[in-house]
């Protein structure tokens, strides 16, 4: 840029300061005259380079190295009334509206003389989201709180003096101020590409010093940075106007918490946590526009957010972390069983999924309805994942109609496991839906209905037992499942059904009929499963008629099917006791009391600070003429209590 068009554009930036000075000031007519001359100067300006950047000091505004406004006066001057309010830096970028520089003069000209309340310019800026203003601010009302705290103060003034000794006494240099520096026009191809090379280079050296800068203070004040950071976040929590969204606020929440188990420090973590779930318990002692903002924090600080990042770092959190955050959610009480059931859903490891069905198993949900849509869910693993903590839970009994509405699901393990829980409420209902499944297509379905039909004796159900093994399908079965059908059958139908067994054995032998008419002498009968599992049930079965059959096939059969009569005659007691496979339904699963797990993590009440702390009283300023009297200097409705006593952190 050329000195002349350096000067243009400071005579522009000049008169528009100028312009905004006293528009803020005027009304009506004459308001709306400053606003629209100051508009056409700033946009010529920011059209021309692109973008125009004022650097605020307490008495004067620069552009690059040009003070376009000074002024010593303590009334009247904008540099102060700017830099008062927290401005630093001020960009206009090309496509600057009216509207835009409208909105900036207006809201100066509410916000310039408000004594101590929560509006300000900052924050009214915010609201405007002005797309061609951009703006760099120091926040007052935080800048109060940061400056308060000489502890933290302190250790972040030696941190730096450590990394960079003497930068906090370096001088401003201010040469620039009374007369313009001297300035070489530097426009040719290869003088321009020296420079933009030369800035490049000093550039990368910036970034890479400023890293290493980074990397230094992060690592000096650790947790002492991250808990001054919860004590500004809570003090913006109740700021109205607040330039940022619920959400915005639930995702900086759950980050800063997060950040504390990122350093391992989980007692940090925790006495964060509480302050802040303090601070949300407390949201009707605060001015009724941030009410709704804390109770919705809450949501980030107790709730899925949070849960989601701690089950992220649950595989390597200590036990005592584990127990406390399981306590933690349970007191909270925010989250619910829908909550917990997507979160299932995306969880891979088994610490995170077994840490959520002991939360499920806690809910003490009266209503199956957030379960119901769950089990619909197109993942078989999601369902069984909530079959099983349905039926661990005290819902088990309510459950009945979602698990005969599982039955039809197309995935067998589902089928099966709603079979298993259906054990629970056996009754003619019960009997009715699942005895179609004695048929289904899957083994593992077959074999829950089978047992689950032994465990209830059902009498009723030896006819369908008897037919499904009289089929063809039933050589097709493998041994364990032909074994598990004879030996309910046993059970179930008694000597009504030695037919069918007699039939399954083959006694005549394993020809055809020729080959049997000719063999006038016994036959001897081979070993085969179908025979092997028959004889079990025969075992099983232990009447006189039973044993009989079972001698007469061991004097008849091979050498190993005769000694494997020998073997189900002994093994038929233990079988009758008990039987060979997992029982079908899962105890329901008892939850120790947490109460316990509250100090696991530091004492329940050591917190950073009390409710009534981030009450911070913003600088005291005039009322403007015709301004409505405001409330005393507090965020309160009502006073807060005093705070108690706590215990808080010893760190240096």
């Amino acid at each position: 840029m050329s000195a002349d068009a350096d000067s243009a554009t400071a005579n522009r930036m000049r008169e528009a300061l100028r312009l905004i000075r006293d528009g803020a000031k005027a009304e009506g007519d004459e308001m709306d005259a400053a606003v629209t001359q100051a508009h056409r100067h700033l946009a010529a300006a920011a059209d021309e380079f692109g973008e125009v950047a004022l650097a605020v000091a307490t008495n004067r505004i620069s552009v690059r190295d040009e003070v376009v406004y000074k002024s010593e006066a303590r009334d009247d001057n904008l540099a102060f009334d700017l830099f008062r309010q927290g401005l630093r830096r001020i960009t206009f970028r090309a496509g600057l509206s009216l509207d835009e520089v409208s909105a900036f003069v207006r809201s100066l000209a509410q916000t310039r003389d408000v004594s101590a309340s929560d509006i300000d310019f900052v924050g009214t800026l915010w609201q405007e989201e002005l797309e061609h203003i951009e703006y760099v601010a120091i926040d007052g009302f935080t800048e109060k709180l940061f400056m308060s705290e000489e502890r933290f103060t302190t250790l972040f003034h030696g941190v730096i003096e450590d990394v960079v000794p003497g930068l906090l006494t370096l001088e401003e240099d201010d040469a620039g101020d009374r007369q313009r520096r001297s300035h070489r026009p530097a426009d040719a191809f290869d003088a321009v590409e020296k420079a933009e090379n030369l800035e490049a280079r000093i550039a990368a050296e910036i970034a890479e010093t400023a890293q290493t800068l980074t990397d230094s203070i992060q690592e000096a004040l650790g947790v002492a940075a991250l808990d001054h950071l919860a004590r500004l976040f809570a003090s913006v929590c109740v700021k109205d106007p607040q330039p940022f969204t619920d959400e915005q606020l639930g995702q900086v929440c759950t980050r800063l918490i997060d950040a504390y188990a990122e350093l391992g420090e989980w007692q940090s973590m925790a006495t964060c946590a509480r302050s802040l779930w303090r601070l949300s318990s407390a949201a009707r002692s605060f001015r009724a526009g941030a009410v709704d903002r804390l109770q919705a924090l809450a949501k980030a600080i107790a709730g899925q957010p949070m849960l989601a990042a701690f089950l992220a770092r649950i595989a390597t959190a200590p036990r005592d972390a584990v127990a406390w955050m399981r306590w933690f959610f349970i007191d909270c009480g925010v989250l619910e069983a829908p909550d917990l059931l997507n979160l299932m859903k995306s969880c891979e490891a088994p610490e995170a999924t077994a840490f959520i069905k002991d939360l499920l198993h806690r809910q003490g949900t009266a209503s199956l309805g957030p379960w119901a849509a769950r089990l619909r869910d197109p993942n078989p693993v999601v369902v069984l994942e909530v079959l099983d903590v349905i039926l661990q839970s005290p819902l088990a009994a309510q459950a009945r109609p979602l698990l005969i509405e599982c039955l039809q699901n197309p995935d067998a393990r589902v089928r099966a496991r709603a079979v298993d829980g259906l054990a629970q409420s056996y009754d003619l209902a019960v009997r009715e839906a699942i005895l179609p499944f004695l048929r289904d297509q899957e083994p593992q379905v077959r074999r829950a209905v089978s047992r689950v039909m032994r465990k209830a004796a059902d009498r009723s159900v030896a006819p369908y037992l008897a037919q499904l093994i009289k089929s063809g399908l039933f050589g097709g079965f493998d041994e364990d499942e032909q074994r598990l059908h004879f030996e309910a059958l046993a059970k179930l139908g008694g000597d009504r059904f030695l037919k069918v067994f007699e039939a399954r054995l083959r006694l005549d032998g394993d020809g055809n009929a020729l080959s049997r008419l000719f063999n006038r002498g016994p036959v001897t009968l081979s070993d085969d499963p179908i025979r092997r599992s028959a004889l079990a049930g025969l075992a099983l079965l232990g009447t006189p008629e039973a044993t009989t059959m079972i001698r007469e096939v061991q004097r008849r059969g091979d050498l190993t099917l005769a000694g494997h009569c020998d073997v189900v005659v002994r093994l038929a007691a233990r079988r009758d006791a008990a039987d060979d496979e997992s029982p079908a339904a899962v105890p329901t699963t008892t939850t120790a009391d947490l109460s316990a797990s509250a100090n696991l993590l530091g004492d329940a009440d050591a917190v950073l600070f009390e409710p009534a702390e981030v009450l911070v009283t913003p600088p005291s300023r005039p009322l403007p003429d015709g301004a409505p009297p405001l409330e005393a200097a507090t965020h309160a409705q009502a006073p807060l209590t005093q705070p108690q006593p706590r215990q808080t952190d010893s760190r240096p």
